[in-house]
């Protein structure tokens, strides 16, 4: 089963749009098994009443409200606790990424247990935020000799089960590259594809200081994940060579 969280606040002009697309998506990639968890990040606006009515219309479709604004990593590691399926997205509400890349994302899902992604029309953006995502990229890459990625934030496919035991620190923007990275330091393999965008969406939040806050405390949390690991695989290698000897 495929469990598809989409992370809103104050989306009434997109919600709509968005879970239509969504829906569409897994009937053209033939997802059978599948739910859609909306979960309203403490929106000022009518995007709750939307979804509620959109919920009586599909009963694939759940509402998870929040009174106060929690931040998409928040809200997201509150549905992976709780999931039962055995993979997990999570999709912007603000219609942002084409049917096309949703289409293609929910087959990958089909064939591969971890789906990560890049962003193939980068040149949508803004000069200056390609250039911080490229440099936030980066980062990651180097700290954490992340090789087979190209893009540490895009909409990714992840087992369940791994997800659950890697946890997640971030509350806000960073819990997809925290995730990731875990993921792909424990040895999850993971199968990358190409997506495009619609529009450039809102990134005023990634510039506050909560986001930056959250991003080094996320940094920390996989530096500090990284070394258990590393401190495993040496056991074991040990534990090897005493076996040899």
């Amino acid at each position: 089963m495929l469990t598809i969280v989409v992370a809103a606040y104050n989306e009434e002009r997109h919600i709509a749009a968005t879970l239509s697309k969504i829906v569409a998506a897994t009937h053209n990639a033939n997802i059978t098994d599948w739910e859609i968890i909306v979960c309203n990040d403490g929106s000022m606006d009518k995007t709750s009443l939307i979804v509620k009515k959109l919920c009586k219309e599909n009963p694939r479709i759940h509402l998870k409200d929040f009174k106060n604004n929690q931040g998409v990593g928040a809200v997201f590691n509150s549905v992976l606790q709780d999931a039962t399926s055995d993979k997990i997205t999570c999709l912007p509400g603000d219609n942002s990424i084409s049917l096309m890349s949703i289409t293609k994302l929910f087959l990958a899902s089909k064939k591969h247990h971890f789906v990560t992604s890049t962003i193939s029309n980068q040149k949508i953006r803004p000069n200056f935020r390609r250039f911080i995502s490229k440099l936030y990229t980066s980062i990651w890459r180097t700290v954490f000799n992340l090789k087979n990625i190209n893009y540490i934030n895009g909409s990714c496919i992840y087992p369940v089960s791994e997800a659950k035991k890697a946890g997640i620190i971030s509350r806000r923007f960073a819990f997809s590259a925290e995730l990731t990275s875990k993921l792909i330091i424990a040895g999850v393999p993971n199968f990358e594809i190409s997506l495009q965008i619609e529009s450039a969406s809102r990134i005023s939040s990634v510039f506050s200081w909560h986001t930056v806050i959250d991003i080094i405390y996320a940094l920390v949390a996989c530096l500090g994940y990284y070394c258990n690991c590393l401190k495993g695989k040496r056991k074991i290698f040990q534990k090897r060579v005493f076996e040899k000897n």
